[in-house]
């Protein structure tokens, strides 16, 4: 991994299973309903060994490789429901790069590729409508469960950390998107809370 261009870091992570590690470095392959209460985040190396991971992990690894020549920034996404729902979560990287806002998706995220806009406020749109259209398409979210969408922008946790510190620190981001009213809103996360 001597070279950190997108475009191999792209074709690099589309290499990794879709799966966790435990906290006693078990690897499993998908989801089951043990994930949350075992997931360790794992380390760059633990990553690069493994080349298991879901997106919290997969997030990690590109933030390691691409703040080094880019400006990044990493979001995270949910129904902020209670933490373990039936509605999986997501985390995603943007970079900053020709004044273009990528984003960097591999084969398990929502929109795989790398994809350019404008604007930070477009990817994140961009971001949140695919999510919310694949959870009514695929967990057959509610109406009423939509309100409680949100998206911040988090600072890197440590590896090793459970899935509940994880989302814990995603969710103490002081930037938030939000549905208000069936449209997308930007407010501050101290607002709300």
């Amino acid at each position: 991994m001597s070279n950190y261009r997108p475009n191999d870091l792209f074709k690099f992570i589309n290499n990794i299973k879709y799966g966790y590690v435990d906290r006693k470095s078990n690897i499993h392959i998908g989801d089951d309903e043990k994930w949350f209460s075992t997931y360790k985040l794992q380390s760059k190396d633990e990553l690069l060994t493994n080349m298991v991971g879901n997106c919290y992990d997969v997030v990690e690894l590109l933030r390691f490789f691409l703040e080094r020549n880019y400006k990044v920034e990493t979001f995270f996404m949910m129904i902020a429901l209670p933490y373990k729902n039936n509605y999986p979560t997501h985390s995603y990287l943007i970079y900053l790069d020709n004044n273009c806002y990528n984003l960097i998706e591999n084969k398990f995220g929502l929109n795989c590729g790398i994809n350019s806009f404008k604007t930070r406020e477009e990817v994140v749109r961009y971001q949140a409508l695919s999510y919310l259209k694949f959870l009514k398409d695929n967990y057959n979210l509610k109406s009423k469960e939509e309100k409680y969408f949100i998206t911040t922008s988090f600072n890197k946790p440590k590896s090793g950390s459970s899935a509940l510190s994880y989302i814990d620190n995603a969710l103490s981001g002081s930037k938030v998107v939000m549905l208000v009213d069936g449209e997308i809103n930007y407010k501050n996360y101290e607002e709300i809370n």
